[in-house]
């Protein structure tokens, strides 16, 4: 849980913030609803898509006994 929400916060805030100052310096100025807007919808795909790309992987990969042959 630690790493998704790790994940969430640093994609989804540097994400708005880019967005977001893409705008400001356009000339739109800064607009927190945007900001919350697109750091949630941004890191909450994020999150998904690493819990999907985690799920798949660990069962396409086949499990390995950490345990060496002379123990």
């Amino acid at each position: 849980m630690k790493k998704h929400i790790l994940v969430f916060l640093s994609n989804g805030i540097p994400f708005g913030l880019i967005m977001v100052g893409w705008d400001y310096f356009d000339g739109l100025g800064f607009n927190l609803k945007k900001f919350l807007f697109l750091s949630i919808f941004f890191g909450l795909w994020m999150t998904v898509m690493l819990h999907y790309i985690n799920q798949v992987d660990g069962k396409s990969k086949p499990k390995t006994n950490s345990k060496s042959p002379d123990s």
